[in-house]
């Protein structure tokens, strides 16, 4: 089975990479960013709180290939860089944890774009993980990046209730 294409945004990197399970999501994805998104993760990486440390961890783990891009499809923002790569190199999905902007972009962008979460649920669906393990890391991902109930949670609750049914 080929590895989908993925293009990241920092704010799925740092979800992720939060859980025990982005390296082994290697083995059914190729993630792909730009370079805007990881000077996002070099500053981010300079503060020694956790989520310094994870960007420090996914930049040392060299999970995802950082690429150039073109003067006329470089934005000021990782988000909209993102999807630019997305749209160029035809990807398969693109990974987006910020709400607002995942909401802006997705009428510019021809490709699905789903929350991170979806990369645990797609790793649980091909039984590389058990359901549990994989709400486990979701678990994980929630303490991690301090969420409450947010919109990115419910996604993922909604995904693993169907599929325990």
């Amino acid at each position: 089975m080929s590895r989908l294409n993925c293009v990241i945004d920092t704010s799925a990197a740092i979800s992720l990479g939060s859980t025990s399970k982005f390296q082994l999501s290697t083995n059914l994805f190729s993630f792909i960013s730009t370079n805007r998104v990881k000077d996002e993760l070099i500053e981010i990486s300079k503060t020694t709180d956790k989520l310094g440390k994870i960007a420090d961890s996914i930049l040392k783990s060299l999970i995802i290939e950082f690429v150039n891009m073109e003067k006329e499809l470089q934005n000021s923002k990782g988000e909209v860089e993102v999807i630019n790569l997305a749209n160029k190199l035809k990807a398969d999905l693109v990974l987006m944890d910020d709400i607002q902007a995942r909401k802006k972009l997705q009428k510019q962008c021809d490709i699905p774009i789903r929350f991170s979460p979806f990369v645990i649920f797609f790793l649980c669906e091909k039984d590389i993980l058990k359901h549990k393990e994989g709400w486990l890391a979701i678990e994980d991902m929630k303490v991690e990046r301090e969420w409450k109930e947010n919109l990115i949670i419910d996604y993922a609750e909604l995904l693993f209730k169907k599929a325990v049914k």
